[in-house]
């Protein structure tokens, strides 16, 4: 080993795409069913190998409690102990991940100095052997030894890698930190949970597959979990991950994500009812009119908007976002090619054997049947994608209070 040598890590947290408790064992820890999948949040490690003396230290920027109760020293430790070297080491960690959110930054943590310090080390243990120790430390250990995604079961030290498709997700945190040993330990935690399989998981089976059995204790114990699921799941289906405090959504696209993120900072800052419909009608009219009508107000092109309140907020986010993910069976475009070349797009109002009516975004136009040379539907909703990009947060919220109002 080459005195002063600095190898830099990163850190990943994980989600629990779904958490079961199958029952209790008599050692009092528990047998899990879990899906782990690693994110890109990181924690930063900086780890500087001492060949003169066999100190191991630790700095953060966060307060930690006591530095030698941490995860990171107890498995630079351990791996000393393992090895009998003579060597030490510096660790300098930027947490990024929040503590007790129940994204594994800890058990990561110590992941990355089993992983670090066997290089800086020269020890040559194998990633079985460091993931038989990590167990010694934390049942989460092995597995952010392996990385990626995977099916986990027993404690957690059981770990099968999983090729899940790439995901967009919101991670929200209360700022709340939850001791994961409370929440095992709470007397109304089910513990009966049917074990599932990973073809049943893979399948997109029925919801249960999906449940994290700790949500419900950690909601009585922290209402401000349950709060913010509920706020989060105004967006789509939320979850708690691990045993909280952190709750997590799925989305379809990064622009998805940073909007919804974008939205939520703006409601931190100020609930629904302080944002103005009078400001949103504004940007209606700016915007939407020349496509919607709301009490006969515009041009009936799109949907009529003047009972739209009902359809609640995240209806109109998710139209802003992605106007193409859901398009009604009467406002699907149709695309007529004409033999002279020219094309026509738009929504068809009427068809008789010799014709077609097409009411475009300008005009209404009867094209003759013996002119055309391809008419198909298009996947594309009539409203333009991007078209509230000109909108900061507040304007666009206001433009969501407005319609809920309707």
């Amino acid at each position: 080993m080459a005195i002063g040598s600095v190898l830099s890590l990163l850190a990943p947290a994980k989600l629990n795409l779904f958490l079961h408790v199958l029952g209790r064992r008599p050692d009092g820890y528990h047998d899990l069913q879990s899906v782990f999948r690693c994110i890109s949040l990181f924690d930063e490690l900086e780890i500087e190998a001492r060949a003169t003396d066999r100190r191991l230290t630790l700095s953060c920027n966060v307060d930690l409690g006591d530095l030698q109760d941490n995860l990171v020293l107890r498995a630079a430790a351990l791996l000393q102990e393992k090895s009998n070297t003579r060597f030490g080491a510096h660790v300098i960690l930027k947490k990024r991940i929040p503590v007790g959110a129940g994204l594994g930054g800890g058990s990561s943590d110590a992941a990355a100095v089993l992983v670090g310090l066997n290089h800086l080390w020269s020890l040559e243990f194998s990633a079985a052997e460091l993931q038989r120790f990590g167990t010694e430390l934390g049942a989460d250990i092995p597995f952010f030894i392996q990385g990626g995604d995977a099916w986990v079961t027993g404690l957690g030290e059981q770990i099968e890698a999983l090729r899940l498709t790439e995901s967009w997700y919101v991670v929200a945190y209360p700022n709340v930190m939850i001791p994961t040993a409370k929440i095992f330990s709470d007397p109304d935690l089910t513990r009966d949970a049917e074990p599932s399989t990973i073809a049943r998981f893979l399948g997109s089976g029925p919801a249960d597959v999906w449940r994290n059995d700790l949500e419900l204790v950690a909601v009585r114990r922290y209402p401000e979990v349950g709060q913010l699921k509920n706020w989060l799941s105004r967006h789509g289906a939320a979850k708690m991950s691990g045993s909280g405090s952190a709750v997590f959504l799925e989305v379809a696209s990064e622009e998805k994500a940073q909007f919804i993120e974008s939205l939520d900072a703006a409601y931190r800052e100020a609930p629904l009812w302080a944002y103005s419909a009078d400001e949103g009608k504004k940007h209606f009219e700016l915007l939407c009119s020349s496509c919607h009508q709301v009490a006969g107000t515009g041009v009936a092109i799109g949907p009529d908007l003047t009972a739209a309140g009902s359809s609640g907020s995240r209806y109109f986010i998710e139209s802003m976002i992605d106007p193409n993910a859901v398009i009604g069976q009467n406002y699907q475009v149709t695309e007529i090619e004409q033999k002279d070349g020219e094309m026509i797009a738009g929504l068809l109002v009427s068809e008789t054997e010799s014709s077609v009516v097409i009411k475009t975004l300008t005009d209404t136009v009867t094209v003759s049947k013996l002119a055309i040379s391809d008419r198909q539907l298009s996947e594309h909703s009539m409203m333009p994608e991007g078209l509230l990009d000109g909108l900061n947060e507040r304007q666009r919220i206001e433009l969501i209070k407005y319609l809920t109002t309707l």
